[in-house]
């Protein structure tokens, strides 16, 4: 009996806590851009996109700044951080990606090359609304501030090794490709380079054969 009295007791704290858990976050001015000392350029890209976009949204520039110059307000931390290791967020495939509220702050984490660089673009779509619609046009909301869901914890890795659209003779900006997270096409390091499909290419092979 004294148990479940116990548990009687306890159930609406732990019901306001659920709650306490499940509000929102609010991304606005008071928040920095923290990135790993140990990043990659396309970790560096994924930062610098990230505040461009936010920029765009709400009319404030988020200040990016190494996450050994943190102070104790609240941050999007973006990459390989030691937050992020602390908290069991590794060991990632290269294209996989993981968005995740820890208390005020955002993480998004993933692996390389090019997985923090779709985690950003994800985090973009999810949270703040934003539409890449084609190369020329783009659908971004304005709004004072960006809603992050409480709780959220949401990790992905694409499900096809190669993705591609083949643009004839248009060509496709490495920036829109990586939005749509195709691993095609640009070959840089900010991009996180690019995959091929087959070997010892992807078409117009069977000369070689």
């Amino acid at each position: 009996m004294k148990p479940f009295l116990i548990f009687a007791a306890m159930a609406p704290l732990l019901v306001a806590l659920e709650a306490l858990g499940a509000q929102g976050l609010t991304v606005d001015e008071t928040y920095r851009i923290l990135i790993a000392e140990d990043r990659s350029k396309a970790e560096e890209h994924a930062a610098a996109q990230l505040q461009e976009y936010l920029k765009k949204i709400t009319g404030r520039t988020l200040t990016i700044v190494a996450e050994t110059d943190q102070n104790d307000g609240p941050a999007i931390y973006v990459g390989q951080t030691r937050l992020a290791a602390a908290r069991g967020m590794e060991d990632y495939g290269k294209e996989e990606y993981h968005l995740k509220t820890i208390g005020k702050d955002v993480v998004i984490a993933g692996g390389r090359p090019r997985g923090v660089l779709f985690g950003t673009y994800e985090f973009l779509e999810r949270f703040a609304g934003v539409r890449y619609l084609s190369v020329n046009f783009e659908r971004v909301p304005q709004t004072p501030a960006v809603t992050v869901a409480g709780g959220t914890d949401l990790r992905h890795a694409p499900p096809f090794i190669y993705r591609d659209i083949y643009p004839g003779h248009a060509e496709i900006p490495a920036d829109y490709r990586r939005k749509l997270r195709q691993n095609s096409g640009g070959n840089s390091p900010q991009h996180g380079f690019n995959e091929s499909c087959g070997a010892p290419g992807g078409v117009h092979m069977l000369h070689k054969y």
